[in-house]
Protein backbone atom coordinates (compact mmCIF):
# COMPACT_ATOMS: atom_id res chain seq x y z
CA UNK A 1 0.00 0.00 0.00
CA UNK A 2 2.50 2.42 1.22
CA UNK A 3 5.47 3.03 3.62
CA UNK A 4 3.39 4.05 6.29
CA UNK A 5 1.17 0.66 6.00
CA UNK A 6 3.11 -2.16 4.92
CA UNK A 7 1.15 -4.91 2.40
CA UNK A 8 1.60 -7.56 4.78
CA UNK A 9 0.29 -5.86 7.82
CA UNK A 10 -3.55 -5.32 8.40
CA UNK A 11 -3.52 -1.42 9.56
CA UNK A 12 -6.58 0.06 11.65
CA UNK A 13 -8.30 3.28 11.26
CA UNK A 14 -11.00 4.51 13.36
CA UNK A 15 -13.34 6.72 11.39
CA UNK A 16 -15.79 8.84 13.12
CA UNK A 17 -18.51 11.21 11.46
CA UNK A 18 -21.95 12.11 12.88
CA UNK A 19 -23.48 10.62 9.40
CA UNK A 20 -24.09 7.20 8.65
CA UNK A 21 -23.61 7.38 4.83
CA UNK A 22 -20.53 8.79 5.17
CA UNK A 23 -19.13 6.24 8.23
CA UNK A 24 -20.51 3.41 5.84
CA UNK A 25 -18.78 4.49 2.66
CA UNK A 26 -15.64 5.18 4.44
CA UNK A 27 -16.13 1.52 5.98
CA UNK A 28 -16.61 -0.10 2.95
CA UNK A 29 -13.85 1.67 1.10
CA UNK A 30 -10.94 1.02 3.52
CA UNK A 31 -12.10 -2.04 4.66
CA UNK A 32 -11.83 -3.41 0.24
CA UNK A 33 -8.49 -1.85 0.44
CA UNK A 34 -7.46 -4.19 3.15
CA UNK A 35 -7.97 -2.17 6.36
CA UNK A 36 -9.50 -3.43 9.42
CA UNK A 37 -11.87 -0.47 10.59
CA UNK A 38 -13.74 0.69 13.47
CA UNK A 39 -16.24 3.44 13.13
CA UNK A 40 -18.06 5.97 15.62
CA UNK A 41 -20.96 8.59 14.98
CA UNK A 42 -20.04 10.81 17.83
CA UNK A 43 -16.31 11.77 19.50
CA UNK A 44 -17.34 10.62 22.67
CA UNK A 45 -18.26 7.08 21.23
CA UNK A 46 -14.89 7.48 19.27
CA UNK A 47 -12.63 7.62 22.63
CA UNK A 48 -13.39 4.06 23.77
CA UNK A 49 -11.85 2.73 20.74
CA UNK A 50 -8.80 4.28 22.39
CA UNK A 51 -8.89 2.49 25.39
CA UNK A 52 -5.92 1.00 26.25
CA UNK A 53 -7.28 -2.58 26.54
CA UNK A 54 -8.36 -2.02 23.09
CA UNK A 55 -6.71 -2.66 19.78
CA UNK A 56 -4.27 -0.39 18.98
CA UNK A 57 -5.51 2.22 16.09
CA UNK A 58 -2.79 3.08 13.45
CA UNK A 59 -5.10 6.24 11.85
CA UNK A 60 -8.45 8.20 13.33
CA UNK A 61 -10.41 10.14 10.16
CA UNK A 62 -12.58 12.60 11.95
CA UNK A 63 -15.08 14.73 11.14
CA UNK A 64 -14.42 18.02 12.08
CA UNK A 65 -18.00 19.62 12.34
CA UNK A 66 -20.03 17.16 14.47
CA UNK A 67 -23.03 17.73 17.51
CA UNK A 68 -21.19 17.14 20.72
CA UNK A 69 -17.32 17.26 20.61
CA UNK A 70 -16.40 18.71 17.45
CA UNK A 71 -13.42 16.97 15.66
CA UNK A 72 -10.85 19.43 16.70
CA UNK A 73 -11.33 18.61 20.48
CA UNK A 74 -11.55 14.87 19.44
CA UNK A 75 -8.18 15.04 17.85
CA UNK A 76 -7.13 17.13 20.63
CA UNK A 77 -8.17 14.73 23.13
CA UNK A 78 -6.51 11.61 21.04
CA UNK A 79 -3.38 13.67 20.90
CA UNK A 80 -3.45 13.81 24.72
CA UNK A 81 -3.93 10.03 24.88
CA UNK A 82 -1.53 8.87 22.40
CA UNK A 83 0.95 11.38 21.10
CA UNK A 84 1.64 9.33 18.18
CA UNK A 85 -1.51 8.74 16.63
CA UNK A 86 -1.75 9.77 12.95
CA UNK A 87 -5.14 11.87 12.34
CA UNK A 88 -6.79 13.06 9.06
CA UNK A 89 -9.81 16.00 9.79
CA UNK A 90 -12.30 15.87 6.90
CA UNK A 91 -15.04 18.34 6.09
CA UNK A 92 -17.65 19.12 3.92
CA UNK A 93 -17.63 22.45 5.22
CA UNK A 94 -15.31 24.84 3.16
CA UNK A 95 -12.64 26.10 5.51
CA UNK A 96 -14.20 29.78 6.29
CA UNK A 97 -17.50 27.80 7.43
CA UNK A 98 -15.56 25.35 9.51
CA UNK A 99 -13.46 28.00 11.60
CA UNK A 100 -17.22 29.65 11.67
CA UNK A 101 -18.77 26.83 13.02
CA UNK A 102 -16.02 25.15 15.23
CA UNK A 103 -13.98 28.01 16.16
CA UNK A 104 -10.69 29.82 15.26
CA UNK A 105 -9.06 26.98 16.83
CA UNK A 106 -9.56 25.32 13.58
CA UNK A 107 -7.22 27.65 11.91
CA UNK A 108 -3.97 25.57 13.72
CA UNK A 109 -4.86 22.57 10.97
CA UNK A 110 -3.85 22.65 7.32
CA UNK A 111 -6.64 22.15 4.72
CA UNK A 112 -4.91 19.67 2.04
CA UNK A 113 -7.89 20.31 -0.46
CA UNK A 114 -8.36 23.91 -1.65
CA UNK A 115 -12.03 23.89 -2.49
CA UNK A 116 -13.35 25.22 -5.66
CA UNK A 117 -14.27 29.04 -5.91
CA UNK A 118 -17.70 29.08 -6.09
CA UNK A 119 -17.67 31.86 -9.42
CA UNK A 120 -15.89 29.25 -11.35
CA UNK A 121 -18.22 26.80 -13.50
Amino acid sequence: MSELFPENESETVAVVDDQAVVLEFCRTTLERAGFKVFTASSGEQALSLFKPNRSPIDLAVIDIVMPGMSGIELAKRLERLNAGVRIVLMSGYSPDEVKRVVGETASQYRCGVNPKNETES
